[in-house]
């Protein structure tokens, strides 16, 4: 079974990519998790690496966000590791390097 990670908001819409609140849905309707992330690099990662649980439970097999492939055969795609390492380096840059 697939799944999808969307952004919860009508009015930025689902493939919005920006700080809030996103769910992991499977393809027939049933949210298995949801998470308020700074970015859709972080959600990727977040509704999948930490909810190995629930994608199992669920018979997940793939985990699709924004019409990208992110999580397949129990791991990340590199495509969204890339994009969890990218979103992790641009925001330790706006927060944590005024620090030193």
């Amino acid at each position: 079974m697939k799944a999808y990670i969307y952004f919860n908001s009508k009015s930025k819409g689902l493939d919005y990519n920006g700080e809030g609140l996103y769910v992991l849905v499977t393809e027939d309707d049933k949210c298995i998790g949801g998470h308020y992330c700074s970015s859709r690099g972080f959600a990727n990662h977040d509704l999948t690496e930490w909810r190995l649980k629930e994608l199992k439970e669920n018979n997940i097999s793939e985990v699709y966000s924004n019409g990208e492939l992110v999580w397949k055969n129990q791991e990340m795609t590199q495509e969204a590791k890339d994009g969890f390492y990218k979103a992790n380096a641009d925001y330790e840059r706006k927060y944590c390097n005024s620090y030193f």
